[in-house]
């Protein structure tokens, strides 16, 4: 992972499976019950690819979903600005009572809405079971969660992006194990006494320039049995 136009991967590319991993790593429950689904989906690693076994992995969508929540890849405002002749068909725009007059910015702020304890209770938790409901309390959510965006202009690519980043965990689950550092290390996390929200340990801290940046996570891998040879034997026979 370092300079661009190697074919290395960039840092920016893995954001979202840092953050995974970060959060995996602190909720012990949570990273077992995400590497037996895995490991009883599939009988091996190069089964893991797009299909409907990877599809039927609920709890790893709903462990996606909730990383994306706690850690968008861009957590501040997308700004919208109100075109000056927009209200000659369609009227002006009224949000929550107030006409915004053309010429305008309005925006959201991603990081803001997605820890809205009215869409999502407890908002600072780490919980993937909330995309998991049967009843509409999971649906009610949806409106609120945005980490690509919403309407016309959200990202082209999010189908894509959900893809990869599932079969980049499933792959890792199946062929390793992880874990925090035995030294306890908590580099990409908060700092008790900091100020600006920085100040919660166990929530990855984001650093918004329009994409995430971030430091960390250490993690220690470890290979799980013999599952390690596929991979040998891929790069013999590549």
């Amino acid at each position: 992972m370092e300079d661009e136009g190697r074919g290395d991967v960039q840092l920016g590319e893995l954001w979202s499976e840092a953050a995974m991993f970060y959060v995996a790593a602190r909720h012990p429950d949570c990273y077992r019950q995400l590497a037996t689904e895995v490991r009883s989906k599939f009988t091996s690693g190069a089964d893991i690819r797009s299909g409907s076994q990877l599809a039927g992995c609920r709890y790893l969508h709903a462990c996606i979903n909730e990383t994306l929540r706690l850690a968008p890849s861009g957590p501040g405002t997308l700004w919208r600005e109100m075109a000056e002749d927009d209200t000659e068909e369609n009227g002006p725009l009224v949000i929550d009572g107030h006409v915004i007059r053309p010429g305008t910015q309005v925006g959201v702020c991603t990081y803001a809405i997605h820890h809205n304890e009215e869409y999502f209770p407890d908002p600072f938790a780490f919980k993937p079971e909330r995309w998991m409901a049967d009843d509409d309390s999971a649906i009610r959510t949806h409106p609120a969660f945005a980490p690509f965006s919403i309407g016309p202009r959200s990202c082209a690519g999010k189908t894509l992006a959900f893809m990869e980043v599932g079969i980049t965990v499933a792959k890792v689950l199946w062929y390793f194990d992880f874990d925090r550092p035995s030294d306890n290390s908590n580099l990409g996390g908060g700092r008790l006494g900091r100020s600006g929200g920085r100040g919660r340990t166990d929530e990855f801290q984001l650093y918004d320039i329009f994409t995430t940046t971030f430091d960390g996570p250490e993690l220690v891998f470890r290979t799980r049995g013999d599952f390690y040879r596929e991979l040998e034997i891929a790069t013999y026979a590549g």
